[in-house]
């Protein structure tokens, strides 16, 4: 495809976008798509950036509408929330700053609670924190934190919640950040990704479903939406398009079987606002955690035997993995990336995937580079995360968020994840379609139907 038929047509169409990508069009002629992601897309671009120096858990990364990148997470074990603040685009980063500021007598029972949002058109951004007492039961308390100075500060606030549609409470931990509408009747109304352990976290999944809270008063109060019409769901991720529908992408713990294995993504989309969630359906190009682990169902030592395989792999390790979610501020675009592992056996491989079409396909995907890092295990780390971390190429929890137009962060896409050590990685779209890593990892028939990773 020439050149002037892609800049004639690609702004307005995913697909020809696709095909002058592969054919190589010339990107600086893309100033009509006004965004830096497009017309100023340069060399492919990536960093690596450490925010502790130990195993962290909890990720969510955040673009505040000064253009400031806020990576929130927890420390371990259960000491609250912490953070740190980037005012230049994710060049340099600030020092670390308590968030929850946990008294010594309650530390070790306040976690991340995930829903991390920026109130859009200001300052504000809210931090959420549950309590727990027991890892397999369900929380027993929340806690929410505000700042009102772009996440240099940050206070208690005591917004009040309401019940779902079952007349339970939502439980916060652990989803990707919120968003702030951006079109429509609803515009301006902050969302996040909830859900509900059913009192425990682990053993019941087939109980466990996942919804969405909405503020419309800036966060003074919180309402639960209608809950997914699933079961054994939870740890999900939202994005708006640019058509105004919400997209709803979750991890997925159990499935009956007539809804099909529960090892790949799920999504649902909402027409009015995330008030109610419709078309739930499998997403069968996104894996959800390794395929064919024997990390298994509570954290047990055992394998499911090998289910019907789908494009990247087996279908046989029931447990998942959060993933982050985010699109790309494109006019007339809904390109979407994802992150989570493709790998056949453990938390490894980090990639990125990519849809040109709102999540309807993901065609292209991106090995995210790893190394080994020296790092210090604070004291009373649990073994279990402990053995997690021995493996170098580690990747847990992820997060994504992109750049703000018209500020320092426009044109980068951030990645937090659970490495070694807590990271930050910094990418720009080029590096997506043209720098990095294919990750074309291969099913090796011999094997029974392993997944060879290299």
């Amino acid at each position: 495809m020439s050149s002037n038929v892609c800049l004639s047509v690609a702004c307005h169409n995913p697909t020809v976008w696709l095909n002058c990508v592969s054919s190589g069009a010339l990107w600086d002629r893309f100033e009509t798509c006004s965004s830096k992601y497009l017309a100023d897309m340069g060399e492919p671009t990536i960093s690596i950036t450490p925010m502790l120096s130990y195993y962290s858990r909890f990720p969510n990364i955040v673009v505040s509408g000064a253009g400031t990148v806020i990576a929130v997470f927890s420390r371990p074990p259960g000491a609250g929330i912490f953070a740190k603040r980037s005012e230049d685009g994710g060049e340099t980063w600030g020092a670390l700053i308590d968030v929850s500021k946990i008294s010594d007598a309650d530390a070790g029972s306040w976690t991340m609670g995930g829903g991390v949002t920026v109130s859009e058109g200001s300052s504000t951004i809210f931090a959420f924190c549950e309590r727990w007492f027991d890892s397999k039961a369900a929380p027993m308390g929340r806690s929410v934190y505000l700042s009102e100075d772009d996440g240099r500060t940050w206070r208690a606030a005591y917004p009040t919640f309401t019940n779902d549609t079952r007349n339970n409470p939502p439980d916060l931990h652990m989803n990707e950040h919120g968003i702030a509408l951006q079109r429509g009747p609803h515009r301006g109304r902050l969302i996040r990704p909830t859900r509900s352990y059913a009192g425990q976290n682990y053993g019941n999944f087939q109980q466990h479903y996942t919804g969405t809270i909405m503020s419309d008063d800036g966060g003074a109060s919180w309402r639960a939406g209608e809950p997914l019409r699933v079961y054994g769901v939870g740890e999900a991720a939202i994005v708006e398009l640019s058509n105004g529908t919400l997209l709803y992408n979750t991890r997925r713990h159990w499935a009956p079987p007539e809804e099909g294995p529960p090892l790949r993504r799920w999504a649902a989309s909402s027409h009015d606002g995330g008030e109610t969630w419709s078309d739930v359906r499998l997403v069968p190009q996104l894996p959800d955690g390794p395929q064919n682990s024997p990390y298994g169902l509570m954290g047990g030592a055992y394998s499911i035997a090998p289910r019907p395989q789908l494009p990247d792999g087996p279908q046989n390790s029931p447990y998942g993995l959060m993933g982050g979610l985010t699109r790309l501020p494109l006019d007339g675009f809904d390109v979407l990336l994802f992150s989570n592992v493709d790998s056949c056996c453990a938390r490894e491989r980090g990639t990125i995937w990519v849809s040109l079409d709102g999540g309807l396909s993901w065609p292209i995907k991106r090995l995210v580079p790893t190394h080994a890092v020296e790092r210090e295990e604070p004291q009373g780390e649990a073994s279990f995360e402990r053995l997690l971390i021995e493996n170098p190429r580690h990747f847990g929890y992820s997060s994504l968020v992109a750049g703000r137009p018209g500020t320092q962060s426009e044109g980068w896409i951030y990645l937090l994840y659970e490495g070694p050590r807590m990271e930050v990685v910094r990418l720009n779209l080029a590096w997506v379609l043209f720098g990095g890593i294919p990750n074309v990892p291969f099913v090796d028939e011999d094997s029974g139907g392993m997944l060879l990773v290299d």
